[in-house]
């Protein structure tokens, strides 16, 4: 029974390796299938309707990700500081870290502050 469960298990992942790229390939390919029927339709050969709808559905891409960029770049600086925060609070949280908190600016050595340059230092090892 257990040689028939590691079969299974090693058969399942085998088509894996298959059915996930060929669900994912799917998608593109029924939300481009429209347009291309519609090229056909209109006369353009099969291979020029493919290639037409294909390049136009890179181009609208780039131009999704052409106006994304400079708004995520203009939130970066933002973004990097709540992420540095984030791992300060998790750090502070987690049980045996060597990072501590206290009420001084002073922060960790590897940060370019030094413990003797502070009245109350920040990061304390364990």
């Amino acid at each position: 029974m257990l040689v028939l469960l590691v079969a299974a298990g090693v058969v399942v992942g085998q088509l894996s390796l298959v059915v996930i790229p060929l669900v994912l390939a799917l998608f593109p390919a029924a939300l481009l299938a429209p347009a291309a029927r519609l090229l056909k339709r209109l006369g353009a050969p099969p291979a020029l309707a493919a290639l037409v709808t294909i390049l136009g559905a890179l181009l609208v891409l780039g131009a999704v990700v052409a106006l994304l960029v400079p708004t995520v770049a203009a939130e970066l600086p933002a973004l990097t500081e709540s992420a540095r925060a984030g791992v300060d609070d998790l750090l502070q949280a987690t049980p045996g870290s060597t990072r501590r908190q206290s009420a001084g600016g002073c922060g960790p050595p590897w940060a370019g502050t030094s413990a003797a340059s502070c009245s109350s230092p920040r990061w304390t090892p364990c």
